[in-house]
């Protein structure tokens, strides 16, 4: 299935197509926020800049967090993909179906040196219900 990336920055958006005949359909988005803490002015386009101003070089979940439960926007822990726990932990928020990735503990070579433990690493969309019950089903429980 022919595929297609088209990066701003920090924003990538995601196409596939069943053949070459077929339409594009879009696939799903990612912020990968913690390319911000490089300072590299060209990772947020000029329009987002214009639009929403300056962007700091991190964002702290708990920040995110605290104005999303004020605007009534809950977030569920979910499981990580195996592998990637417990250098990361995954927000859904079940209404728009966005996962929001944060640091939960440094790892060498596991979790970028320039964010810390807290920091939101991206925010990706959609996540389907399916692949949260997915990941919920391989979660093994103890005996």
């Amino acid at each position: 299935m022919p595929s297609m990336c088209l990066g701003y920055g920090f924003v990538e958006f995601f196409w596939d197509r069943a053949s070459a005949d077929d339409p594009w359909s879009g696939h799903h988005f990612t912020l990968q926020l913690h390319r911000l803490a490089h300072r590299n002015r060209t990772d947020v386009h000029d329009v987002l800049r214009a639009r929403y101003g300056r962007f700091t070089p991190r964002l702290r979940f708990e920040k995110l967090q605290r104005l999303l439960t004020r605007r009534g926007v809950p977030l569920v822990e979910i499981p990580e993909i195996t592998g990637t726990g417990p250098y990361f932990h995954t927000f859904w928020q079940p209404d728009s179906r966005v996962a929001i990735t944060v640091i939960g503990t440094y790892g060498e070579h596991e979790t970028p040196d320039n964010l810390r433990v807290g920091d939101v690493y991206s925010v990706h969309g959609p996540l389907r219900a399916e692949e949260v019950a997915w990941r919920k089903a391989q979660v093994q429980e103890p005996v």
